[in-house]
């Protein structure tokens, strides 16, 4: 028999429709792991266990690397969850649906099937969303899962450089640059394509542009690299209208035979220092054969510097981008960064506007980087202590008093009920005596069981100490492994929410910042964690030294009218 599927949402009924997503990685995990197969009668056994219909959606050995939205099946499943056409989701691992290496993309997914109100299965249970324990559990996986994806790459890198060092310089995919061949795993000179390369450089020397050159070699029918090798073909993406006169991205190959010469193509030449004998792999430089002398190649350098035809965009990478928050006007920080690094500062929005600035200083993009930073490993501590201040408040005693008086009315009343049966059963009180009695006890007990649950969920943070504290620990020791850029990046979105920023001018005393991290953890419970840290200065904005405070707990209105029922007004917060 089928069970009802209520949704949190407008208490909607949601259909008996189970929504099985199946995907490999490789082809080789099809072979060796849990195939599509598998996945696919997992998920209909599990239909058949809940009475519901079943819906597949498949989408093949497509990487976990490839956003979800851009995954045809995970779009048409996220479409249909939307619609509320399914009740119910079964993965044979949340890692199916996504490991984004900044954890953003799973993040957003599980927040939307919890809105939804759909019952998820994966890793062989139902993972209760509404339950905030459980929900905490599943998103500290998603965030687990994405970091395993940044180790495997780690190994594999590592493999790499021990390739390198012992003589290898031609590591990489089934494509050489233009210019060169592979024998032995070693980098060779093709003569008919260095002859070509070298063309190039000339070509730019004289004074022509980019998108002129790569006007000539397509006129002099000279070949691409994809044009001549059976690895050339390619898998691109392309925007078409599709029936329902919508914009869709679809993936079609691309053969070897259709690539052209593009100005793009010509000025990352003009620019890979292979052509001058050094192959560049992260911090290693490998020598490999020279095709244009290194004269030539700085010469072009120059060049390139001074001409603004092509330019190539200059990526910086902001580790709080998107996090920030003016505490003053509401608006966003944004990472400012000259190209001589003179002025580096996270900036209120409203700066780029002198009439509209709302008074706000910047702060240093490597100080608050490295202070937020510093705040994450020091988080679990922080959690620890205030939860010894916890304990020892008042609010604690309502606490354990309510459970110690519900559980104590809850036993009495089991006891009399079970008296009452016994007298009943051997005719000493009739059914009339026998109803009124057992109604009594029955609403003493009901009343008893709601006033734990209250306080128990007042207390969410008290009551599920263990767990919390297991999670935090966990999450902080993947911090203190974490040393690169993207590893941090990382650890800081999938546990900040905020970071609000707000200037001070006290009119006597020091200039000061305060900078308060909201944690994603918040989200969770009826208790939001807040952590502060105030930065002072001179009256030069020189800054002089930073105060950290302890954990701020702070308790929805809500919750604080039910403890007021219990006759005590239940505050807390930090030291």
């Amino acid at each position: 028999m089928s069970r009802k599927n209520r949704s949190v949402k407008a208490n909607k009924i949601l259909p008996n429709v189970l929504g099985t997503y199946i995907r490999v990685s490789t082809p080789n995990q099809e072979s060796k792991g849990y195939s599509l197969g598998i996945q696919r009668e997992l998920g209909q056994q599990k239909a058949k266990e809940l009475g519901w219909t079943y819906k597949e959606y498949n989408d093949g050995s497509i990487s976990g690397d490839i956003e979800p939205i851009n995954r045809p099946m995970v779009k048409s499943l996220l479409e249909d969850i939307a619609d509320d056409k399914i009740g119910g989701l079964f993965v044979i691992k949340l890692d199916r649906l996504s490991r984004d290496g900044d954890y953003i993309d799973g993040q957003v997914m599980i927040t939307m099937l919890k809105k939804a109100g759909i019952k998820v299965f994966a890793n062989d249970m139902e993972r209760e969303l509404q339950n905030p324990a459980a929900e905490m559990a599943v998103r500290i996986e998603s965030v687990i899962s994405s970091y395993e994806r940044y180790l495997i790459r780690e190994r594999t890198s590592s493999g790499i450089r021990k390739s390198i060092k012992s003589g290898n310089s031609a590591n990489g995919g089934a494509i050489m640059a233009y210019g060169f061949d592979r024998k032995d795993k070693k980098m060779v000179i093709n003569a008919k394509e260095a002859k070509v390369v070298k063309q190039i450089f000339e070509l730019y020397k004289k004074g022509f542009g980019t998108q002129r050159i790569a006007g000539i070699l397509n006129d002099k029918g000279i070949p691409t690299k994809r044009n001549t090798i059976a690895a050339g073909n390619m898998l691109v993406k392309k925007t078409i209208t599709n029936k329902s006169g919508e914009k869709e991205t679809i993936k079609i190959v691309k053969h070897g035979k259709d690539f052209v010469w593009r100005d793009s193509v010509v000025y990352s030449m003009l620019t890979n220092t292979l052509y001058k004998g050094e192959k560049q792999w992260n911090e290693l430089i490998i020598p490999v054969p020279q095709i244009v002398d290194a004269d030539t190649f700085d010469l072009v350098q120059s060049l390139l510097k001074e001409r603004t035809r092509f330019k190539k965009p200059i990526k910086n990478q902001f580790l709080l981008k998107g996090l920030i928050r003016c505490g003053e006007c509401g608006k966003s920080f944004y990472g400012h960064k000259r190209a001589d690094l003179r002025d580096k500062a996270y900036k209120c929005l409203s700066n780029r506007y002198k009439a509209e600035w709302c008074g706000n200083r910047g702060i240093g993009i490597d100080y608050i980087e490295d202070l937020v930073w510093s705040e994450l490993l020091n988080f679990e501590k922080k959690v620890i202590d205030t939860y010894k201040w916890m304990e020892t408040d008042k609010a604690v005693k309502v606490y354990e008093a309510t459970i110690k008086k519900s559980d104590a009315i809850i036993k009495d009343n089991l006891e009399m009920m079970d008296s009452l049966t016994e007298k009943y059963i051997a005719n000493k009180i009739g059914d009339k005596d026998y109803n009124k009695f057992k109604s009594r006890y029955e609403a003493a007990i009901e009343k008893a069981n709601a006033a734990k649950s209250d306080v128990e969920n007042d207390n969410f943070l008290l009551v599920n100490k263990k767990q919390i504290l297991d999670v935090v620990k966990e999450f902080t020791k993947g911090m203190k492994q974490t040393t690169t850029f993207e590893g941090m990046q990382s650890y800081v979105r999938a546990f900040v929410d905020k970071i609000v920023i707000q200037s001070g001018s006290p009119a006597e005393g020091d200039y000061y910042q305060n900078v308060a991290i909201y944690y994603k953890m918040d989200q969770f419970t009826q208790f939001y964690l807040k952590g502060e840290v105030d930065v002072m200065y001179k009256r030069n904005w020189h800054r002089l030294r930073s105060e950290s405070k302890a954990l701020t707990v702070m308790i929805h209105q809500d919750v604080k009218n039910r403890a007021e029922s219990f006759g005590e007004a239940l505050h807390v917060t930090g030291f």
